[in-house]
């Protein structure tokens, strides 16, 4: 999205990998040792960062930073399945009853219990442990109780974002929505098209082809098509129109599209329903499902709007949707079209655009976020 030709970004939540170093704690502030926030800019002390779980002081390896305390919860949730997975040095030997006693459960000396982890023996002294859970010191504990205490310990691996070598020690970067998705166990690709339905079919064809994807989403802003949607609300397609398609003098429906023979190109009602239920959680905002209805043409005319509406009992009036769910309908991929409101189409508008901005991207990156956390 760009205003006055300056592309605008806004995030109200803030994602991070760190290759947290040994020696320092995995705490906001500490009065006399260095902690994981004196290692990042100042611009980032700013946004209320924290570490998602902890790692001891002298364990090393993938940390997440957030400000999200939501995204915070699920990642260190046992209920969320995601899996932690350490490097180990170790004293004293392992062997597979230690690897079968992980798989049961551990019960540790002071009557912990322990869920289920997975112990990998990779030679004299070193293993690999997967947990779904971190309670305190838990690795190293688990590890002592079968007579093998740690001497190195360092994080690989969350769910499915791994550390591997792109950052060293004490460094850091921001995530993005495809880290996020590998995070929760889902593969993401992310794409900017411009605007319009050629640019916007270029671009899911392209991705199709490319990716294969198992669905496509197509994220972005719209007017309202009917008097019961207001700025700020979302608007889930049921299906998407191309309102500016007219061979009417031939005898076809209005928006009728020629070889495919649709005037209706339909959104996946399963993605459609996961959608409104990631919506449905954002405080204050109203959620539709209905028509979205697509052209070439930026609506500003009351009674343009009131055309679309009638032909076609549109919800939302935009640019590009209904060229994505025709790319994806001719290539048999599932696909769903999520807009936020941005004006009444009809030239009035009760917020100013940058304000809007902000207040959407926040609202789209949630409903993402969590339409990617949930299992399909």
């Amino acid at each position: 999205i760009a205003l006055d030709g300056e592309e605008l970004r806004y995030k109200s939540f803030r994602y991070y990998m760190m290759d947290k170093p040994a020696g320092v704690l995995s705490a906001t502030e500490d009065g006399r040792q260095k902690t994981v926030l004196d290692l990042v800019s100042p611009e980032m002390r700013r946004m209320g960062l924290f570490p998602v779980g902890r790692l001891d002081k002298d364990t090393s390896g993938l940390l997440l930073l957030t400000n999200d305390g939501d995204f915070a919860h699920r990642v260190i949730s046992p209920k969320s399945g995601i899996e932690k997975r350490y490097y180990a040095r170790v004293e004293g030997k392992l062997d597979e009853t230690d690897r079968e006693a992980f798989r049961q459960g551990l019960i540790l000396g002071d009557g912990t219990k322990c869920l289920p982890a997975k112990l990998e023996l990779l030679g004299e002294g070193e293993c690999l442990v997967t947990v779904m859970e971190g309670k305190y010191h838990q690795v190293k504990r688990m590890l002592a109780s079968r007579g093998a205490p740690v001497k190195e310990l360092r994080r690989l691996s969350i769910g499915g974002l791994v550390l591997g070598n792109e950052l060293t020690a004490g460094s850091w970067r921001e995530l993005e929505a495809a880290d996020i998705a590998k995070l929760f166990g889902q593969d993401a690709v992310l794409a900017v098209c411009g605007p319009g339905k050629v640019n916007a079919a270029l671009c899911a064809q392209s991705m199709i082809l490319a990716y294969h994807p198992e669905w496509v989403l197509n994220l972005g802003v719209a007017g309202a098509g009917d008097e019961d949607v207001s700025i700020g609300d979302m608007v889930i397609a049921t299906c998407a129109v191309q309102h500016d398609s007219d061979t009417s003098p031939l005898g076809d429906p209005v928006g009728l599209v020629s070889k495919v023979n649709l005037v209706e190109f339909p959104c996946d009602e399963g993605l459609g329903s996961r959608l409104e239920r990631a919506a449905r959680r954002l405080d204050g905002v109203r959620v539709h499902r209905g028509v979205i209805a697509t052209g070439d043409q930026f609506i500003h005319k009351g009674d343009v709007r009131r055309r679309i509406h009638d032909l076609f009992g549109a919800k939302a009036v935009e640019m590009e949707g209904a060229a994505v769910a025709h790319a994806c309908y001719v290539h048999g991929v599932p696909c769903g079209v999520l807009r936020s409101i941005s004006d009444k189409a009809n030239g009035q508008s009760d917020m100013d655009y940058p304000t809007f901005v902000r207040m959407a991207a926040a609202h789209s990156q949630r409903v993402v976020q969590r339409l990617l956390e949930e299992k399909a």
